[in-house]
């Protein structure tokens, strides 16, 4: 109850349920998998080719879910394009080749990857990364 009550307070238009953060956030995981996150940024969110995202980096470059979101969705190159030569909290110059999802991802997948590195690597509570990320 508490947690449909924080969508609300949030703003959020989500179905999210009660007890429906560690499933997404757990989809999330699956996805960073599956779709060669983990390649790039590694296993422990450690960088590897790509930013590292571990110990809180992740949260401190986005702070709000809803940029990080727009990132992911959107990739380096279009972010460029669309956006500007820098992203992120401490606007970092936008280098590299993010690829964008948003075109392979559904919104909930899209959601539920971003709350997964919320939580895995920014130490984020799952409801409070979904709560944030699922609008």
């Amino acid at each position: 109850m508490a947690l449909v009550l924080l969508f609300t307070a949030c703003g959020g238009t989500t179905s999210v349920q009660p007890g429906d953060a560690d499933r997404l956030v757990k989809l999330g995981g699956q996805i960073f998998h599956s779709e060669g996150c983990v390649n790039c940024h590694g296993e422990m969110g450690e960088g590897v080719t790509a930013p590292a995202l571990r110990g809180g980096s992740v949260l401190v470059t986005f702070p709000a879910c809803a940029d990080q979101l727009r990132w992911v969705s959107l990739g380096s190159a279009r972010w460029k394009r669309d956006v500007g030569p820098s992203y992120g909290a401490q606007s970092k110059l936008v280098t590299g080749g993010m690829p964008g999802f948003g075109s392979r991802l559904d919104t909930e997948q899209l959601e539920s990857v971003v709350s997964f590195t919320r939580v895995e690597f920014g130490g984020l509570e799952a409801s409070e990364a979904v709560a944030d990320c699922f609008r």
